[in-house]
């Protein structure tokens, strides 16, 4: 039989040793889990605005851009159809 040890964090002698963060989230896992945290962040990114100068021109790239996206979704539709079955590839469809 094992003894564990619990550690109060509000001891004196403890409280320049641990440097503790709490942090909330949505559990994934009903148990619990000791280790080593990695906290990713996203970076800051921005768009520089700029006014269209042929508006012909930018509505015929998204028109492009749509239908390129439509035939994507089809070949993948397609793919996932042949590995996980109709169910699965719904999502793409």
């Amino acid at each position: 039989m094992t003894r564990r040890r619990h550690i109060n964090p509000s001891t004196p002698s403890l409280k320049t040793t641990y440097n503790m963060v709490k942090f909330v989230g949505k559990g994934v896992s009903g148990s619990l889990c000791i280790g080593n945290a990695s906290l990713l962040k996203k970076k800051e990114r921005s768009v520089p605005k700029k006014k269209a100068e042929n508006i012909e021109k930018e509505l015929s790239r998204v028109d492009k851009a749509r239908k390129a996206a439509k035939e994507q979704l089809v070949k993948i539709y397609e793919k996932a159809l042949t590995e996980v079955g109709e169910t699965g590839a719904q999502i793409f469809k």
